[in-house]
């Protein structure tokens, strides 16, 4: 499965805009209903993280960041960023990009 991150302070908010956008599309959705995960037809996990309240011993492994946060993140959230989350590469930089991948 391709783990995506999706950095917002408002993780609810960004999920259900998703959702609201690949509903009645033959999209097989399941997720959390506190907001944080989403999973689109088996392929694609999207993990939605408020980067202000990620500090744990947790670190997580994504094929790409989907960066909403417009540079808000203090440089101390920043520096556990780089040092907890692995990233193959940053990809995206608005939802719509991220919605036309997942319709395929």
């Amino acid at each position: 499965m391709n783990t995506i991150i999706v950095l917002t302070e408002t993780p609810v908010w960004h999920q259900g805009y998703i959702k609201h956008h690949l509903r009645n599309s033959g999209i097989n959705m399941t997720g959390s209903f506190k907001g944080n995960r989403l999973v689109i037809n088996d392929i694609y996990e999207i993990l939605f993280i408020n980067p202000v309240g990620i500090y744990s011993d947790a670190e997580f492994f994504a094929n790409c960041i989907l960066d909403l946060t417009d540079g808000k993140c203090s440089e101390a959230v920043n520096s556990f960023i780089e040092q907890r989350i692995h990233c193959n590469y940053f990809l995206f930089t608005e939802i719509d990009e991220l919605i036309r991948l997942l319709r395929g």
